[in-house]
């Protein structure tokens, strides 16, 4: 396994990561995906029909789908109203997403998006970085919520809340949620508090193995950010901050900074120091999340994200490097490395896409995308360059043999515990025919 993975994290590097946003003309269109996609392990049929709008500052997507499972039956996901959640959840379904305006225009009062999330960050990342709530999607799919509002209550105040899966709130009141606000003080420097709670870590386990009683998880914690140099597309800045986590009888606390910030234009660059004291891990809400909220042993043990976090002094620094250029090319590159009592907490993010604009010299090839995520924590029981339930790693590949007409290739690799004390591979493919009508 460390061979395989080693070589996945070289070519991570070299070659070109998840889904990005597809850009439509203004108007309606309609588009579909015909293909075999995992749905609970198994390989069934899709067939999607997704008209897309774009008005403006309004952008949406719909998926009207059919799926076939493998002994050729018709099953009724996204369309089952046996239930009050199977029924929120077929509804709701129907939103691949659904967008108004985008959260870095700082001219912009109002952002919301409903539907996949993908790299959400609250503040300066200490407590949420890069969250996504696409995991295991489309069979399993989470409507989720993104909200922004400028200028809320006073000209100076922003708030921006999330939620990750609108049938939990709906329905058991159980799903991730929260957000965090930001305001200016005194010579320019910005000021942010935030807090995120995981009302129930059970809520993801299926209802025969999910304990009655709710576990609930909460950090909350505070940024201030200070320009140090300031125009138009530029900006070099000094920041740093705290969190702590809350919920919970087992208490712990973290900071980052001083911290270094540099964007200029499609280039972000970030470097700041990390402490945690106690049992706190920095970017406990990450990509990872919802595929390690809680999980069950092949003995039957229900653990928890909150479980894995050791009772430690760390100490280290994390650094980030972001280039966007939309519709060509972007990167993302994380690294942190934390010790402490005999312990380390080492994250690597690497994140590459390539678009139509550099792809046209490449006959067919239309979208060139591989991304790798790993996480090696402080309880972890195995090496960094080993595979466990904190690795992920996949690539997707769009092909165009004829005009209108799109394959679209997606592989992702998951680990999970075996029953060895070990962890075996799962491995998720999607092939589809995307065509527009």
């Amino acid at each position: 396994m460390r061979l395989t993975y080693t070589i996945a994290l070289l070519f991570a590097l070299l070659w070109p990561s998840q889904a990005r946003p597809q850009f439509i003309p203004n108007g309606v269109s309609f588009s579909g995906l015909l293909g075999t996609v995992t749905v609970d392990r198994n390989q069934w049929h899709r067939l999607n029909i997704r008209p897309s709008v774009n008005l403006g500052s309004v952008r949406a997507a719909f998926d009207l789908e059919l799926f076939m499972d493998e002994n050729g039956r018709i099953r009724d996901r996204g369309w089952d109203f046996s239930s009050r959640r199977s029924g929120l959840q077929s509804i709701l379904r129907k939103i691949h997403y659904l967008q108004y305006g985008m959260p870095e225009d700082p001219n912009r009062p109002l952002y919301f998006r409903i539907g996949a999330l993908d790299h959400l960050t609250i503040g300066n990342g200490l407590i949420v970085r890069d969250y996504r709530n696409t995991f295991g999607s489309p069979g399993d799919k989470r409507t989720g919520l993104d909200l922004q509002m400028r200028g809320f209550l006073w000209q100076e105040l922003d708030l921006r809340g999330f939620v990750s899966d609108l049938v939990d709130l709906l329905d058991r009141g159980s799903p991730v949620l929260g957000g965090g606000v930001t305001t200016s003080v005194i010579g320019g420097a910005e000021l942010g508090g935030s807090l995120v709670v995981d009302l129930d870590q059970h809520a993801a386990l299926p209802d025969s193995v999910r304990p009655i009683d709710t576990n609930p998880y909460a950090v909350y914690g505070a940024d201030l950010i200070f320009p140090l140099y300031q125009e138009a597309g530029k900006r070099f800045a000094l920041y740093g901050g705290f969190a702590r986590n809350a919920a919970t009888a087992n208490r712990g606390f973290g900071i980052h900074g001083p911290g270094l910030s540099y964007l200029a234009g499609r280039l972000s660059a970030r470097v700041e120091a990390r402490y945690t004291l106690g049992r706190f891990e920095p970017d406990h809400f990450d990509a990872f999340y919802d595929q390690t909220r809680a999980t069950v042993s092949p003995e039957g043990r229900v653990a928890t994200r909150e479980d894995g976090i050791k009772d430690a002094s760390m100490r280290g620094l994390f650094a980030r490097l972001t280039y966007e250029r939309v519709r060509s090319f972007s990167l993302h590159l994380s690294y942190q490395h934390l010790t402490g009592s005999d312990l380390s907490d080492r994250i690597l993010w690497a994140d590459v896409s390539i678009f139509p604009e550099l792809l046209r010299s490449i006959r067919w090839v239309t979208l060139s995308e591989f991304y790798l995520e790993k996480r090696s924590r402080a309880s972890s029981t195995v090496g960094f360059l080993d595979a466990d339930q904190d690795t992920r790693f996949g690539y997707r590949i769009g092909l165009q043999p004829a005009r209108k007409v799109q394959v679209i290739w997606e592989v992702e690799f998951t680990y999970e515990p075996d029953d060895l004390d070990g962890f075996k591979r799962r491995r998720t493919f999607n092939l589809q025919t995307g065509f527009s009508l």
